[in-house]
């Protein structure tokens, strides 16, 4: 599933990191921990002793770009793929992985964003 990038303004130190996993080792926490701590206080709080922001970048991380082998149409993300073909997205995710052998009869490949 896609999440949404959020980038971390330290107000103490004035560092700004460009996602939670690159904040958290210098915040000596995990970054499950700093994600735990976003939802539960909002876009600002001091944690650990530091006065932190959180602004969400609008992008996502972990979108593929999805290509049709036969036909050779390419799809922005593994949902939109599906959608077209007309199945669900869980089924075209097993074909992409390969667990399934063919999606309505056509191939699909996924490639880096």
């Amino acid at each position: 599933m896609p999440h949404e990038r959020i980038r971390v303004i330290d107000h103490t130190t004035g560092e700004i990191f460009r996602s939670l996993s690159e904040a958290a080792p210098h915040l000596f926490v995990t970054c499950s921990g700093l994600a735990s701590a976003y939802r539960k206080r909002g876009n600002r709080f001091i944690f650990a002793g530091h006065d932190l922001e959180f602004v969400p970048t609008g992008e996502t991380t972990h979108r593929r770009i999805v290509r049709c082998i036969e036909t050779g149409k390419t799809y922005p993300s593994v949902k939109e793929a599906a959608k077209a073909v007309g199945v669900h997205q869980a089924y075209m995710s097993a074909h992409l992985n390969g667990h399934v052998g063919a999606v309505k009869k056509l191939h699909f490949r996924k490639f880096p964003k």
